[in-house]
């Protein structure tokens, strides 16, 4: 263990628990094994192997308040965090306890483990312990440790603690885990445990988490909570505020503002105008005209981005209904652009041509888009194509916009020919009751009127439903690479109806209460790729292995994996780069000297001595630079 000063990779982290898993499996009774067994759980959350862990600290909090009779206050002494070196590669672990509100239960607690309160930090794992009676149950609320294993400076920290968000009368947990380095953001989790299983609440967006840099405070108004964030916008010297606020349903947004400073850097409009969307119309045009008033184009490499600023207040107008402040706005770049080689004098031309009623929102729209060159100059990189087709105009709002203001009492069932009348290109659409509720929803595909990067061609998967003050449209995804989708429901979702439509991702229907406005949450399917099952299936089988399970069906069943393929079975082929010609070449998905010295651990294990001395041998040979084959080494010396 004495390496554990400089690790900072996880294959390096991965070793120190096989090697304690070595010693628990050769000496279970020896008195140093509750010792090996935090290392083990330790060097696992640092190894990218915390799925593992976290059934460990589970198990040993539950031992403990219920075997060994400890009580809550004695936990965090009891604790161990089990680092060899303790340095900034080895951070030092620490349980924290935090009592949390649950009517019907006498004590209740948050258990966090992990490098608290630093930031310097590889995260942190949660645990709810609820007293019933005479017995203590350990349920794992959350795993914050990094998948891919903890290297120095990843500021991962997290936090969870109990606050009652929704006004139910029951602690939500609110899990905060920041990530990516020292530039990094945060996300938001706010997970409802009256529920079984407990869920993650949603968001406007449709998200489970939510990005943002800080949270400024948790309000109480008028009997409701708000949750007030912030993020700022890289170097930008402005900061979007946001207040949620928890509808029934989920957290909508209740007011946003930007705060913009004296300054003529433009590189973080795109945000601006993407956060507009999510804003009321009013709202949004307040910020658009605090941009123009704090962006003043004293650059030429600027200028361009001034207007396309003055065309995103017209487009906003035009949504708010005001089409005669619109079309000035439209006119005026037209007669007066900041230079006049300005590619948005064009566009707003076509706008102001296209844009005479409200019915022509999405024409509009489609007008005003322009092959820009400046903002590919943003992307970078040599193989950038010259110009990129900038969608300053929301076509979902757009959309929105022009069924709520040209066709505001329309029936559902009219929906599909109402768009067809304002331009849009639908592919498919049908009728499905995504929610159970006995009231059909209409789905449909568009496709948008110019291409994407690099001529790609992108559907858009829709979602409308009816409620009580009219029809909303919901955009679902914009990225679908096929003319074509196909709904199943996933199983056991218990009680919740969760629809998989075929594109990697999953979609939950959820109504207001009052109201019955719908939203949709959108959730990516894990373990898509070949390659990805290949790697749960080994950690599934090392799991078995782990917790005891008959070595000989394991070492079977790994062997099997192993014959399958002539190379390491997480060797894949990949594209060096998606946007240039593919350049097939091969990698590791995950780590090749694991996978080997884990069949021969297994083989070993069964029984298998000859089989696990050659398969020692090969990861000797084959990966000599690995730490595995220093402990094949080790073992072979036993030999």
């Amino acid at each position: 263990y004495a390496a554990g000063e400089d690790l900072n990779e996880g294959i390096l982290y991965r070793s120190i628990w096989y090697a304690a898993w070595e010693a628990l499996s050769r000496f279970p009774d020896d008195p140093h094994a509750d010792e090996w067994l935090w290392k083990a759980a330790y060097y696992m959350t640092l190894s990218g192997d915390a799925e593992l862990a976290i059934r460990i600290y589970a198990d040993r909090l539950g031992t403990a308040l219920n075997a060994q009779g400890l009580s809550f206050g004695e936990l965090p002494d009891w604790f161990k965090s089990g680092e060899a070196v303790s340095s900034i590669f080895s951070p030092e672990y620490t349980l924290m306890i935090e009592p949390i509100t649950i009517p019907g239960h006498d004590s209740n607690f948050i258990v966090s483990i992990g490098h608290i309160n630093d930031v310097e930090t590889p995260g942190i794992s949660c645990y709810l312990v609820m007293k019933e009676a005479n017995q203590v149950k350990v349920d794992i609320i959350y795993n914050g440790y990094p998948t891919f294993g903890y290297f120095a400076m990843l500021r991962n920290n997290g936090f969870c603690y109990p606050k009652d968000v929704t006004g139910d009368g029951v602690d939500e947990i609110i899990v905060e885990q920041a990530g990516g380095g020292r530039l990094s953001s945060a996300t938001l989790k706010v997970i409802d445990i009256s529920t079984s299983p407990y869920t993650s609440l949603a968001f406007y967006n449709g998200q489970e988490e939510f990005i943002y840099d800080w949270i400024e405070d948790i309000s109480l108004e008028n009997g409701k909570y708000y949750i007030n964030i912030s993020k700022e916008y890289g170097l930008c010297d402005l900061t979007r505020n946001e207040s949620l606020l928890w509808n029934g349903a989920w957290f909508e947004l209740s007011s946003g503002s930007v705060l913009f400073s004296r300054s003529t850097d433009y590189s973080c409009q795109s945000d601006i105008t993407l956060f507009g969307n999510d804003l009321p119309v009013q709202d949004t045009l307040s910020v658009v005209s605090d941009a123009l008033h704090a962006y003043r184009p004293q650059q030429y490499d600027l200028s361009q981005k001034y207007d396309e600023l003055r065309i995103l207040k017209g487009v906003y107008q035009a949504f708010s209904g005001d089409i005669e402040a619109a079309r000035m706005s439209f006119i005026n770049i037209v007669e007066s652009a900041t230079t006049p080689e300005s590619i948005w004098i064009q566009a707003a031309q076509n706008a102001y041509d296209a844009y005479q009623s409200q019915d022509d929102l999405y024409r509009m729209c489609s007008a005003i888009d322009v092959c820009v060159d400046y903002f590919t100059f943003q992307m970078g990189g040599p193989d950038v194509p010259p110009c990129v087709y900038r969608n300053i105009c929301d076509y979902g709002q757009s959309i929105r916009a022009a069924l709520d203001t040209a066709f505001p009492t329309s029936p559902l069932d009219m929906v599909i020919d109402n768009l067809k009348s304002i331009g849009v290109n639908i592919i498919h659409y049908g009728w499905r009751d995504f929610d159970l509720d006995n009231q059909a929803e209409i789905w449909f595909l568009t496709r948008y009127p110019h291409t994407g990067f690099y001529g790609r061609v992108w559907y858009q998967l829709w979602i409308a439903g009816q409620y009580s003050e009219g029809v909303k449209v919901l955009l679902v995804d914009d990225e679908i690479i096929m003319s074509s989708v196909v709904f199943k429901v996933v199983p056991g979702s218990e009680g919740r109806v969760i629809t998989d439509y075929g594109h990697g991702k999953t979609i939950e229907l959820v109504r207001h209460p009052d109201t019955g406005e719908p939203l949709i949450t959108v959730r990516t399917i894990d373990a898509q790729e070949p390659v990805d099952e290949r790697v749960s299936r080994f950690k599934e089988l090392r799991k078995m292995l782990y917790e005891g399970n008959d070595p000989v069906m394991v070492y079977k069943q790994l062997a099997v994996m192993d014959d399958q393929f002539t190379k390491c079975p997480f060797s894949v082929r990949y594209w060096d780069d998606l946007l240039v010609e593919p350049d097939w070449r091969v990698r590791d998905e995950h780590d090749c000297a694991t996978f080997y010295f884990t069949v021969a651990f297994a083989a070993e294990l069964a029984g298998q001595e000859n089989e696990a001395v050659r398969r020692y041998h090969a990861v000797w040979a084959q990966y000599p630079d690995s730490p595995f084959a220093l402990l094949a080494q080790h073992k072979l010396v036993d030999k």
